[in-house]
């Protein structure tokens, strides 16, 4: 899951340490258990397509996924027109109306957006791994 956040998203990729806020004055760095909610793609067959920590642009590439690739189908056997940024095909449309809807007609059969907590540190070591430099050979003169 690590390589699809990565891949997709900037969050993160920058930071060196992180800075927990106290309840006090000033944030500091030290180790953190914090953890951010992150939004991951499957398909039928419950391979990852996609993972970000936006809900918004997890569900913006669905909907360009499926409109390109195998459009959605419903639950109840029924399938949704196919209709770029109209309908399900709609980020705004997919998140309100479809996104964690309990009711067949409005649940998404072959798709699915799992959440998942991200534990912030491993993934920031994970993305800056500590680099090792090598020791260089020293050099002796023959004579």
């Amino acid at each position: 899951m690590f390589n699809f956040l990565k891949k997709n998203s900037n969050l993160f990729k920058n930071s060196r340490k992180l800075k927990v806020s106290n309840k006090s004055s000033k944030p500091t760095p030290e180790k953190s258990t914090k953890n951010k909610t992150s939004y991951v793609v499957l398909n039928k067959k419950g391979d990852i397509i996609y993972a970000d920590f936006s809900l918004t642009k997890t569900s913006s590439f669905l909907c360009k996924y499926a409109f390109k690739n195998d459009g959605f189908s419903m639950k109840d056997g029924s399938t949704p027109l196919k209709v770029l940024n109209k309908g399900i095909y709609n980020p705004d449309t997919f998140k309100r109306d479809y996104y964690a809807n309990s009711s067949t007609n409005k649940t998404v059969a072959n798709y699915s957006i799992n959440t998942y907590e991200v534990n912030i540190d491993e993934y920031v070591s994970y993305l800056n791994p500590i680099k090792i430099k090598a020791i260089p050979k020293s050099r002796s003169k023959v004579a």
